[in-house]
């Protein structure tokens, strides 16, 4: 997809707005400051993740929810999984200490009311309500998730463009990968056209 110089601003402030106020959420739910350290466009399906595709090492935890023209996938290694697991749910530990498979729940949870705050965003881009489905967690390779989340776009409607964006706190010593995935009609109603 091809995008003008304007529609391209349009589209990148709209989700940089909404990958700032998702690092805020992030910060509200684990107690610690979230900075984002970047947020990459790509109009290419391999453009900002054709590395990560390639990594078979180290399995990450993944969040994945998708919504009418697009879908999320936030991924974190397992170190960063178990810091923002203890720092969200050190209200009721004991009561979460036993339960199966905490890490991938608890980031699920968390991914569904971070990313409710970009949601917004294109709600009001949109001029209409938006509703996520519930996220589909699991730990694997970072490439595994992702071929997952592509693979919803070879049987619905093609991929249009993908962000990459880079969430970090320093004070948790953790970070996560926030992926927007878009579809045509997403990216044109969001870029203004």
């Amino acid at each position: 997809m091809t995008l003008s110089a304007e529609a391209r601003k349009a589209l990148t402030t709209a989700v940089t707005a909404g990958v700032k106020d998702c690092a805020a959420k992030l910060g509200e739910v684990t107690f610690s400051e979230w900075n984002v350290d970047g947020v990459t466009l790509s109009l290419d399906e391999a453009g900002p993740f054709a590395d990560l595709l390639a990594s078979i090492d180290n399995d990450h935890y993944g969040a994945h929810l998708s919504f009418p023209g697009g879908s999320f996938l936030v991924l974190c290694t397992s170190k960063s999984g178990y810091l923002i697991t203890n720092a969200f749910t050190r209200a009721v530990p004991d009561r979460v200490e036993s339960i199966p498979k905490r890490e991938a729940r608890s980031l699920g949870e968390v991914s569904n009311i971070m990313l409710n705050a970009m949601l917004g965003h294109f709600a009001k881009a949109w001029d209409r309500d938006i509703i996520i489905s519930s996220p589909k967690t699991g730990i694997a390779k970072q490439r595994d998730h992702l071929a997952k989340a592509l693979a919803l776009y070879r049987e619905e409607a093609p991929l249009a463009a993908t962000f990459l964006a880079k969430l970090a706190s320093r004070r948790l010593l953790s970070a996560c990968l926030l992926l927007i995935f878009l579809d045509k009609d997403s990216v044109e109603k969001i870029a203004g056209r």
